[in-house]
């Protein structure tokens, strides 16, 4: 049975493996990188390096710039998703999780 709605759905270029993995774990990295963030500001007082996310909590408070950074990093991902640009979003998950993660996680073990 032929379902011609699906096509008009994804009109795009034929569905990757390789691309719904990157970009699944591109989410899972801005998903984590923003609750690390939330514990290190929070509850330990690490200041944000971010300047544009430190400016944004200074005057619209924690959660919402957290929660505004990490839907507009989604929703970036989303269009290089859309447009196939599965390696830049591989290279972009590697920065964020060796640049970000990384880090994060060596600061809140080591200080608890």
């Amino acid at each position: 049975m032929r379902r011609p709605w699906i096509r008009v759905l994804h009109a795009g270029p034929s569905p990757s493996r390789f691309g719904d993995t990157v970009v699944f774990l591109f989410l899972c990295v801005q998903a984590l990188d923003g609750a690390m963030t939330y514990l290190g500001v929070r509850t330990i007082g690490i200041p944000e390096g971010n300047p544009l996310i430190a400016y944004h909590i200074e005057h619209l408070g924690l959660v919402p710039s957290l929660a505004a950074a990490k839907l507009l990093a989604a929703g970036c991902a989303s269009v290089l998703h859309l447009l196939a640009f599965h390696r830049v979003l591989a290279v972009l998950t590697f920065l964020c999780l060796s640049c970000a993660l990384v880090p994060w996680t060596w600061v809140l073990v080591a200080l608890r």
